[in-house]
């Protein structure tokens, strides 16, 4: 399954931004094999940062129709509730910053 695909049947936008975030605030971020979740990929000659992971050391698991099933009953269950109100409180503090 694509990525734009399972955003939609867990009824979010279809970044990956957005979908990496989401999974990592439910736990659901995989270690990256290629540099085995150090971020740190000594192979690549300009910065040894792995792109496997961007530098993270995590990676998208396998986005599948059951994850997507998962993930639904999780956010029905109100586990995203904590992350998704952690985002909303940014967010107003950035807006209400001296400058804006």
């Amino acid at each position: 399954m694509d990525l734009p695909d399972f955003a939609l049947r867990c009824g979010w936008p279809p970044k990956e931004a957005v979908v990496r975030a989401r999974l990592g605030a439910l736990g659901c971020l995989v270690t990256c094999r290629r540099c085995q979740g150090s971020g740190k990929y000594e192979h690549n000659p300009l910065d040894s940062r792995c792109y496997g992971c961007g530098g993270t050391g995590q990676r998208l698991p396998p986005l599948t129709a059951r994850l997507a099933a998962q993930i639904r009953e999780r956010q029905d269950r109100g586990e995203l509730k904590p992350y998704l109100e952690q985002c909303r409180q940014r967010r107003a503090a950035a807006a209400s910053a001296p400058g804006r």
